[in-house]
């Protein structure tokens, strides 16, 4: 950034986004992200809104997306803190 103007709000910025997270005790979007899908689907079966799909392939399918989707958060966990 060459404008000086814009650093400073930028700095400030980032200081009010620091002290606002920190002063909180919040749930990281992390674990929270993998339990969607599981409440999505059986939440809308157990309201009565079928899917094409029975329990038993309904359970493989979230089972083979969440093995899939936690690998895929590790590995970029692992190389983001390289």
């Amino acid at each position: 950034m060459q404008n000086d103007g814009l650093r400073i709000f930028n700095n400030k910025v980032k200081e009010e986004v620091y002290l606002e997270r920190s002063s909180k005790q919040t749930i990281p979007v992390d674990n929270i992200l993998p339990f969607i899908p599981i409440v999505a689907v059986y939440g809308l079966d157990a309201m009565g809104i079928q899917g094409k799909n029975n329990f038993r392939d309904r359970t493989m399918i979230l089972g083979i997306s969440g093995l899939i989707m936690g690998v895929l958060f590790l590995l970029l966990k692992v190389f983001r803190m390289k």
